[in-house]
């Protein structure tokens, strides 16, 4: 595999990883204190926008 092939294949695995995490914890954690529950909404709403945020680090 080229270097490319890499980054392309890490940024699957990123992305994979990050939408698993956000989904599992949208149904099934439930915190009892406001912060932690700011801190899951805030990556929830990210996730919809990283892809160009990775795209500068990658390349």
């Amino acid at each position: 595999m080229v270097a490319h092939e890499w980054q392309l294949l890490l940024q699957g695995i990123i992305i994979c990883v990050y939408k698993c995490i956000i989904c599992l914890g949208w149904n099934f954690y439930v915190p009892k204190d406001p912060i932690p529950y700011l801190a899951f909404i805030s990556f929830a709403v990210i996730e919809s926008g990283y892809n160009p945020y990775m795209y500068v680090i990658f390349n």
